[in-house]
């Protein structure tokens, strides 16, 4: 997209303005693609306040205008910590420290006689006297009035980008965070999308676990190290098999691809290992592997068990699970691997401690099936070859008209759908299937592990629908 000279608007305004603006919301400091500002320290945060005293020169803030159906919101991009540093400071927050460089100011006054009047040369100009004032361990409320003016009276450039769309919002997050020596982390965030870095960073500031389960250390927490271990549980748990090592490709994957229901399972599954995490567990979910335990988790979710099934499971991989082998590799020994988030890598570790968990649990695995034999079994003995690819060439003409994002559509899913197409056409109803689909997209967003169950289960709803479809035709 082609920016135009127009759409870039440099203004100066009082930091009196600044603030008031600030505290009655006119701007908004929350984007979910920009990154969490990394705090400053009170040696940084000092000499900005010192130099904003001493009326010196400082690079402009970056703000973006997007127009949405509520109105205009005013992003604040760049220059978030230095907005936040002249508000602590005027509401006497914090006092300046002892290691301001160059901490001596100057300020002039007017001078004045004995009688207070004011003195002036022979010109009949007033004579002004220069008064040197160290800024070392003063609040606010400590400045004189001069001072205060002129922290009160300083300029605060404002770059500004008028009409942006969310695209250039991006855009401009990413080319002035640049400068900032953005992480990969950081990075990724950018290429989500408003919508999913909004989910994101909700699990990752409000879900419990992040802050009372697991191993994580403050760092971790910051520098969007958090958004990237939730992004690759994302991909762990739902698209393993589209898995991006590179954080800007998978960014990008989500943006297209995460949904809603998605994330809520996510929610979820956080919320229910809260319940039964405790120390000797903790030591499992790092930054390192939460992507993998996360996933494990998800699938046993389905198989609708007790939680405490799990948590026994994780003990007992704390004690001795660890150190089995499968195919002559250990847990231990996948953990010496190289290349951590490469493809080969992560999916071994997935599938190795489900095999673990599924012998521990004594379930059994499905046994493949083709999706001939699944037909020939469950709907006609008779099917051929040539029926099926019929049946399967059919059924993706039928997913146009519903939500390609559904976990309905999951290739595990997909031998329930060939042998309902193939139970429509042989019963001569596959116009009622076109008909039934979306309805039963609209209703249902999770699918039976037992292809056979749930077929049985699909079956029977889209027979009470005909029934109705055709009962409804009586009647008129």
């Amino acid at each position: 997209m082609a920016i135009r000279k127009n759409e870039i608007k440099d203004d100066v305004i009082m930091c009196e303005t600044l603030l008031r603006m600030f505290h009655r919301g006119d701007f908004r400091n929350d984007h979910p693609l920009q990154r969490a500002p990394e705090a400053w320290t009170n040696e940084y945060r000092d000499d900005f306040i010192a130099t904003v005293i001493k009326d010196e020169n400082v690079d402009s803030i970056k703000m973006c205008e997007e127009v949405t159906d509520s109105g205009i919101t005013i992003w604040l991009i760049d220059g978030g910590n230095r907005v936040r540093a002249l508000d602590a400071f005027k509401n006497g927050e914090f006092k300046l420290g002892r290691l301001i460089d160059l901490p001596i100011t100057t300020y002039q006054v007017p001078r004045k006689d004995a009688q207070g009047h004011f003195v002036e040369d022979e010109n009949g100009n007033r004579v002004y006297d220069e008064i040197e004032y160290d800024l070392r361990n003063k609040w606010y409320k400590d400045l004189p009035q001069e001072l205060k003016d002129v922290f009160n009276s300083w300029g605060v450039k404002i770059t500004k980008r008028l009409n942006s769309t969310p695209e250039l919002i991006e855009h401009d997050i990413r080319r002035y965070n640049h400068q900032g020596k953005m992480n990969h982390a950081e990075t990724a965030v950018t290429y989500m999308g408003k919508d999913v870095a909004r989910q994101i960073k909700e699990i990752a500031d409000e879900s419990r676990f992040f802050k009372d389960c697991g191993s994580y250390s403050e760092s971790d927490k910051k520098r969007s190290k958090l958004e990237r271990m939730i992004a690759e549980s994302m991909m762990a748990t739902f698209y393993l098999d589209n898995w991006k090592k590179d954080a800007k490709k998978m960014g990008a994957f989500l943006y297209e691809n995460a949904t809603k229901e998605e994330f809520e399972k996510m929610k979820s599954n956080l919320h229910r290992l809260e319940h039964i995490t405790d120390r000797k567990t903790d030591s499992l979910f790092n930054m390192k592997n939460s992507s993998i335990w996360f996933a494990v988790f998800n699938k046993f979710t389905e198989l609708n068990l007790d939680d405490k099934k799990f948590y026994e499971f994780l003990c007992t991989f704390v004690d001795e699970l660890h150190s089995k082998k499968i195919n002559d590799v250990s847990w231990d020994e996948l953990e010496e691997l190289r290349g951590t988030k490469d493809t080969k890598v992560i999916t071994c570790k997935i599938q190795h401690i489900e095999k673990l968990m599924m012998d521990y649990l004594q379930v059994e695995e499905e046994e493949t099936v083709s999706t001939i034999d699944f037909v020939k079994e469950t709907v006609d003995p008779e099917v051929t070859e040539e029926d099926v690819e019929l049946y399967e060439s059919a059924f993706e003409d039928y997913t146009v008209e519903v939500d390609n994002t559904s976990k309905l559509l999951d290739q595990k899913n997909r031998l329930s759908w060939i042998g309902l197409v193939t139970y429509a056409f042989q019963n001569d109803k596959d116009m009622e299937l076109n008909l039934w689909m979306p309805q039963y997209f609209k209703e249902h967003s999770t699918y039976l592990r037992n292809q056979k169950e749930n077929y049985i289960q699909m079956k029977d709803s889209f027979d009470l629908f005909c029934k109705k479809e055709n009962g409804s035709k009586n009647v008129a």
